[in-house]
């Protein structure tokens, strides 16, 4: 996370906003009396022997990624002296969101820098990087021209026209879909309303059979992640202890080398059901442990600019994936990691039984057989029937 913000609200009215850097805080805490154990990959690639509250977005659950992060910030605050502040919720979301609000309300100069929907992300990373020593900003204000776009950028939609009000509420609908922006409340009624809406970025694995994530975690690699393009391919096959998944997932780096692009370096987990047995990876450092009734496999993965490379993950499903195809429907839930870019997502899925139906169905030139086909966009959350 680059940047936090504290928000108070009463009665549905906005009392108060200011933005941060989440270094301003870090930094305060950056000696030998402060410590919290950080995850393996954030101590291994990135060098750290403390979980720094800029680096709490661990978890592939937005909820647990809340938690951490409010919990991480609060002990800083402690740490450093400061007034604790008493934290109801959060509210994530990525450029990606105020690229949509900047394409309903129109273009905002602030500090002589002007913002679109189109040039936004990377103008602000440059000017969070680079620009703040032209508009004779000191490092440890690089930015605060956050702040000044949130005041402006609130303004507007205070202001927003009846007419605008529509394109605003599609855009929103269609932003917590492609899980850009999520909700999490420590009030356990209003995360139910969240979650019922969609708005939460949960994993739920209640009502699914098998379930996939794929979860990158940037370490260390700047802002590459705009450079890269990714294949996820799902293939599951019959053995001796069930059936045997494979996740393929390919990372095409279209970039070079310059201010804002390096070597793609990723810690990436997949979230598999529990009860999984990890059989082998071509990753670095591979990891395996339950988390959040899941199982969770991860490992490291490097690749330069211009390169193409696949990280592989194979694995025996629980029983209860067995089971389900025994008594004639599967189901599988592949869900969509938060703030990414879609992916393109490949389902081969042979279950040595034929198909009777399927949502949604594959092309007619696959019907016929016991595999499930499917070449799609992993856009957003998605579910998938099988019946036999």
């Amino acid at each position: 996370m680059g940047v936090y913000g504290l928000l108070q609200v009463r009665d549905g009215e906005i009392l108060d906003i200011t933005t941060s850097d989440t270094y301003s805080i870090d930094r305060l805490v950056e000696n030998d009396a402060y410590s919290v154990e950080p995850p393996f990959a954030i101590s291994n690639y990135l060098g750290l022997d403390t979980w720094f509250f800029r680096d709490a977005n661990w978890y592939p659950d937005f909820a647990e990624s809340s938690k951490t992060a409010v919990q991480l910030l609060r002990q800083e605050y402690a740490f450093a002296g400061k007034p604790v502040p008493e934290i109801h919720g959060v509210i994530g979301f990525t450029p990606t969101v105020v690229e949509m609000l900047l394409g309903v309300v129109g273009d905002i100069t602030v500090d002589g820098v002007t913002f679109t929907s189109e040039n936004f992300t990377e103008t602000l990373e440059y000017q969070v990087e680079y620009g703040f020593k032209d508009r004779g900003d000191a490092w440890e204000d690089r930015k605060a021209i956050i702040d000044d776009l949130v005041e402006a950028l609130m303004d507007r939609l205070m202001d927003i026209s009846i007419t605008e009000l529509p394109d605003l509420l599609n855009a929103f609908e269609n932003v917590f879909v492609q899980k850009q922006v999520a909700l999490y409340s420590f009030d356990a009624q209003t995360q139910v309303v969240f979650e019922d809406a969609g708005w939460a970025g949960v994993v739920d694995v209640d009502d699914t059979d098998d379930l996939l994530l794929v979860a990158d975690a940037n370490m260390g690699a700047l802002k590459t992640d705009h450079a890269i393009e990714k294949d996820i391919a799902y293939s599951i096959i019959p053995d001796d202890n069930g059936y045997r998944a494979q996740v393929d997932i390919t990372y095409h780096h279209t970039g070079g080398f310059d201010w804002r692009t390096t070597r793609y370096l990723s810690y990436t987990s997949i979230l598999a059901p529990i009860g999984s047995t990890l059989i082998q990876t071509n990753g670095s450092d591979a990891s395996s442990q339950e988390e959040n009734g899941m199982s969770r496999f991860g490992a490291y993965i490097s690749v330069e600019p211009g390169e193409t490379k696949t990280l592989s993950f194979i694995y025996d499903l629980p029983d209860s994936v067995a089971q389900a195809i025994k008594d004639k429907t599967y189901h599988l839930t592949v869900f969509k990691q938060m703030g990414s870019k879609q992916a393109a997502l490949t389902l081969n899925l042979d279950f040595d039984k034929k198909l009777r139906a399927a949502q949604p169905s594959e092309d007619p030139s696959e019907y016929g057989d016991k595999t499930y086909y499917i070449n799609t966009v992993l856009a957003e959350d998605q579910e998938y029937i099988v019946q036999f």
